[in-house]
């Protein structure tokens, strides 16, 4: 449920920003949801009520709970069925030593991230958690996940519902580490900061710009209202929370990092603070009188001995050990051997540190999600699958670093493995469907003369073009940008060089027929000129380029400078000049049209596609269907996109992500649970070539490199 804050401050939507699910508090409201609003009530009174009552509600509902102790009944139904923690321990600092209420504590912990995994997922991947003999999860939230558009808010979508995850969490017995800082970097679109974000001019991020500072704090006004009732404190599971991220990595100012904290601290925020960054980025990073932990993959032993210099006589904490690492399109597929792994974690269990892997299980970065990164001026896209090279496999299978890091465990005497709950068996094993051929097709140019799609299309007509976040596309901040120089007198026929130049990210060029002319890439290297290509157009043919966001950079010190589409005026040099005065000219006008691809459009363009394909080639970009049937129960499988170019993979309306022939992926995670028995359908959107045979195939394994 998508809910906005009118200016009046009060919300629309049904039942406003959903309540946290406190395993006390939400146990009662949520039997009248009429109730479960936020209205105009100040946040310290909910926390006052919350304190208040917390203890009575949650020793009269342990009486009443029918003594169900295993991870069942996790459905929004069955609040009163789940077994609750009363004790309210807290975990705490004591000299040099973690502790849990009065007994010391080693954070053994793995990253799992919500809006990577199906939801009906999330119980085995946390179950995988538990036989592994971790004890507590550790957890990101990306702001733009749940607040794509300037004040609508997502809490309780598919894969939103945070509340709900760290819950199924504390069923299992698993402690959480919450990091619900503006930016999480974690490889995802922008650090996981809304692109709206830069419809204010000049905005500064991860600064104390004060239109920067406003929208995070209306932001977690709503956010934390729903995690603090899930704290220790009231008997819930989370016991930490990180300030901020890896800020040391990108500032150094006191004052930021203390309003940081305030963020959390005014806002009812009671349990452990933490930083986390790199050991050299320790001084820059901290926050007054905040816990700091350190982020790295090997050479344990110097890391930990930068925090102990940057913090004497506080426990150790490798906030991010990478287990793994993840793929840039264009690039080898990145492994980070079993034994390496396990070397490193002894080291720092021999160090006496706790320890969270980075990551436990990836997932996938779904639609357009992914982020990117810029590597000395090179601009690199990370690929659709998160694998990471984790100790679950995308798909959620056990890796060989999964079971030698357990055998490491019991080893050392941190875990009794005998004794720890079953490993969960694969939800929906993976399995093959065979190759697919498409039933219809069309032409993106096509379908957007089509009233019926055309109208759920925002368009702004303009001198130049204009970037994503400038041209305000119904709130747009992700998928493609398609620019259009129509034909008139003025503009006359278009026959000599076409320059292109601040492409964000790939342009596809077309004449007005559809047909591609050629693709023009944002220069790997930021350095290099526009690209420039001869075209030929005729009069009455309109020039249209297709541009694609890519992802924008989650980390380093570009943050600011990532706007989409093009950015600078499209120019134009004639083969032959008539007057030596006129040479490069600027086209004019450029209407900019959005293409979001969401549920609405994609629905539409497929119902006013031809009935078949009848042996004529669809120009691309194209969309492409491909229907079929699944006679049993669904199970995961793998889209195998050989042989196409480049473009993006729907099931159904859901954006499973992007494929490229670069490489080094060559299929796609496709989850059971997109799929039913009976009819299917998957769309490809190809930008380049449509193959001369359109089909896919349904693999059982993947290739990801």
């Amino acid at each position: 449920q998508r809910l906005s804050r009118n200016p009046a401050g009060t919300t629309k939507g049904r039942g406003g920003p959903p309540r946290a699910r406190s395993l006390f508090v939400e146990l009662t409201l949520s039997c009248d949801p009429k109730r479960r609003r936020m209205g105009s009530m100040r946040f310290g009174a909910r926390v006052v009520l919350a304190g208040a009552v917390v203890f009575v509600l949650g020793v009269c509902l342990l009486l009443r709970s029918d003594g169900n102790n295993g991870a069942g009944g996790v459905g929004r139904a069955s609040w009163q069925q789940r077994p609750l923690r009363v004790s309210r321990d807290r975990l705490t600092v004591k000299d040099n030593v973690f502790h849990m209420g009065k007994d010391p504590i080693r954070i053994m912990s793995g990253s799992l991230h919500y809006f990577r995994i199906p939801e009906k997922y999330w119980q085995h991947r946390l179950k995988a958690m538990r036989h592994l003999g971790l004890n507590t999860l550790t957890m990101y939230i990306p702001w733009n996940w749940h607040e794509p558009n300037e004040g609508q808010y997502d809490f309780e979508s598919e894969m939103h519902n945070v509340a709900e995850f760290i819950t199924q969490a504390g069923q299992l017995g698993l402690f959480v580490i919450v990091r619900p800082s503006p930016y999480i970097c974690a490889e995802w679109e922008w650090g996981g900061m809304p692109a709206w974000l830069m419809h204010h001019d000049d905005l500064q991020v991860r600064t104390l710009d004060p239109e920067f500072t406003t929208a995070v704090e209306k932001y977690f006004d709503v956010l934390i209202p729903i995690l603090a009732p899930l704290q220790a404190v009231f008997g819930g599971p989370i016991v930490a929370f990180q300030v901020e991220n890896e800020y040391g990595s990108y500032g150094s100012d006191v004052d930021y990092m203390r309003w940081q904290k305030e963020l959390l601290t005014s806002r009812g925020v009671v349990e452990l603070l933490m930083t986390s960054d790199g050991g050299p980025q320790l001084p820059a990073g901290k926050a007054p009188d905040v816990l700091q932990t350190v982020n790295f993959q090997s050479d344990a032993n110097r890391q930990l001995d930068m925090l102990r210099d940057a913090q004497p006589d506080k426990p150790l904490m490798v906030m991010e050990f990478w287990s793994g690492w993840f793929d840039h399109w264009g690039e080898q597929h990145s492994v980070v051997p079993a034994d390496v792994i396990v070397s490193t974690l002894e080291n720092i269990i021999d160090a006496n540190s706790s320890f969270n892997f980075y990551m436990f299980h990836g997932g996938s970065n779904w639609g357009f999600w992914n982020g990117a990164n810029m590597q000395e001026d090179m601009y690199s896209p990370t690929v659709t699958s998160y694998d990471y090279d984790a100790l679950l496999s995308e798909h959620g299978e056990p890796t060989i670093k999964f079971w030698e890091v357990r055998e490491l465990l019991e080893r050392k005497g941190l875990i009794d493995a005998a004794h720890l709950p079953a490993m969960p068996p694969l939800p929906a094993p993976p399995k093959a469907f065979g190759t697919l051929l498409a039933t219809t097709g069309s032409g993106l140019l096509e379908l957007l003369e089509v009233a019926s799609v055309e109208h759920l299309t925002t368009t702004v007509t303009d001198t130049k073009p204009l970037a994503m976040e400038d041209a305000r596309l119904n709130g747009q901040g992700l998928g493609f940008v398609l620019y259009r120089v129509p034909a008139s007198p003025a503009r006359g026929p278009l026959h000599g060089t076409l320059m292109l130049s601040g492409i964000r990210d790939r342009a596809t060029v077309c004449d007005g027929g559809g047909n591609v002319m050629y693709v023009a890439e944002r220069p790997r290297d930021s350095k290099l000129a526009a690209a420039e290509k001869a075209v030929s157009l005729d009069k009455d043919e309109d020039l249209v380029v297709l541009v694609e966001n890519m992802g924008r950079v989650n980390y380093g010190d570009t943050l600011d400078q990532q706007h989409k589409g093009l950015l600078d005026p499209i120019a134009f040099r004639p083969s032959v000049v008539a007057d030596q005065k006129q040479g490069v000219r600027l086209l004019s006008p450029v209407v900019t049209s959005g293409l979001a691809f969401g549920p609405e459009w994609l629905d539409q363009a497929a119902g006013v596609m031809p009935a078949g394909i009848f042996g004529d080639p669809v120009p691309a970009p194209a969309l492409m269907v491909f229907d079929f049937e699944i006679d049993d129960k669904p199970t995961d499988t793998f889209v195998s996109t050989k042989g196409w170019s480049r473009g993006v993979v729907f099931v159904g309306t859901f954006c499973l992500g992007r494929y490229d022939k670069a490489g080094p992926q060559s299929t796609m995670y496709l989850p059971g649970t997109l799929l039913k028995q009976g009819k299917n359908r998957i769309m490809v959107f190809e930008t380049h070539r449509v193959p001369d045979e359109a089909s896919i195939k349904l693999v059982g394994h993947p290739r990801l490199g």
